[in-house]
């Protein structure tokens, strides 16, 4: 009789044993196969990222190739500090798209603008739009559908105020010829105190113009569209 109580004491521990076995080789198992999906999610996240996209389903609102350059030109008028002067330049604004990612059925594209023989802005200026194929974000993330219409606010504004200041807001729709190319176009104008801007829009080739006042210290410039590049066009 004891050395039956001997061998069932024994055979207990050799069960113990393959169940504390059979557990971690469950949960290597388990770790395994989530490292897999988990490898597999960022697999497919890159593939996303990199995946093609049809610029021509974007092409009404304005050029979304990378590599897409516009080219500005104006005359700007600043105060000289040094020699306590106003200072009239001619320079210009180039703006690039530096990268495009799908976000639904819209496009998320990151741009960089630079600037040549302006004192403000010595260094390159970052700007996220957003585009869809109908509309484009003027305040970079709610949309705004085209056509547009005359009065529309453009960007968040107070609901107390019964004026047009501190909002972009369309103040008028008309047809311009841009690069030799008929275009619709709005004009956004914006009032704050005490500066002023314009700019102005156009469905299939993006903002044309941009004007910039300051009342006081003379700060004011005024760039006009001079020329698009496109990646294709480069190529050949």
């Amino acid at each position: 009789m004891t050395k039956f109580f001997i061998y069932i004491k024994s055979l207990n521990k050799t069960l113990l044993i393959v169940v504390i076995l059979a557990s971690i080789f469950i949960i290597y198992e388990i770790k395994v196969d989530t490292v897999s999906t988990l490898d597999t999610a960022n697999v497919i996240s890159v593939i996303k990222d990199n995946e093609v996209i049809d610029a021509s389903e974007y092409a009404n609102i304005m050029p979304v190739q990378l590599g897409t350059k516009w080219i500005y030109e104006g005359k700007g008028i600043f105060y000289d500090i040094e020699k306590e002067e106003d200072i009239e330049l001619v320079g210009q604004k180039i703006v690039e798209i530096e990268s495009i990612k799908k976000e639904g059925d819209n496009l998320r594209v990151s741009t960089l603008s630079y600037y040549v023989n302006n004192p403000n802005f010595k260094e390159s200026q970052q700007k996220l739009l957003l585009i869809s194929q109908s509309g484009y974000a003027f305040d970079g993330n709610n949309l705004a559908f085209f056509p547009l219409v005359k009065g529309q606010k453009l960007t968040p504004y107070d609901f107390e105020r019964t004026d047009d200041r501190y909002v972009d807001y369309v103040s008028s729709i008309n047809t311009k010829n841009v690069l030799g190319k008929e275009y619709r176009c709005y004009d956004i104008l914006y009032y704050g105190s005490p500066d002023e801007s314009l700019e102005v829009f156009c469905e299939g080739i993006g903002y044309v113009r941009e004007r910039y006042k300051h009342y006081g210290t003379p700060n004011e410039w005024d760039y006009k569209l001079i020329s698009v590049e496109h990646p294709a066009s480069k190529d050949k």
